[in-house]
């Protein structure tokens, strides 16, 4: 299911929002978020590691680290009961 979501995208979308994500570094920018920041981030992550959002934590004042311990990139969808319960915690506190 969520394998194919980058396959609707035009290719030329595609190469420059990789391009994008390949250049660009905006972690200097993360202390500058002083808005509450909740990170849900895969352990397993093997496209963003978990190792980045220990970064964000680290940078971002008032944010708070939902680890999930059994998914990757679609913590969304590997671990959606948690995923859910935690984004009604967001939307109600």
């Amino acid at each position: 299911m969520v394998f194919g979501l980058n396959l609707d995208a035009a290719g030329h979308s595609t190469i420059h929002t990789a391009v994008s994500l390949r250049d660009e570094d905006l972690r200097p920018d993360l202390k500058h978020i002083h808005a509450p920041t909740y990170i849900l981030h895969g352990k397993k992550d093997r496209i963003c590691p978990f190792e980045l959002a220990l970064q964000m934590k680290a940078s971002i004042p008032y944010s708070a680290l939902v680890p999930f311990e059994m998914s990757g990139h679609g913590l969304f969808y590997e671990e959606r009961e948690k995923f859910n319960r935690e984004l009604l915690k967001v939307i109600w506190s």
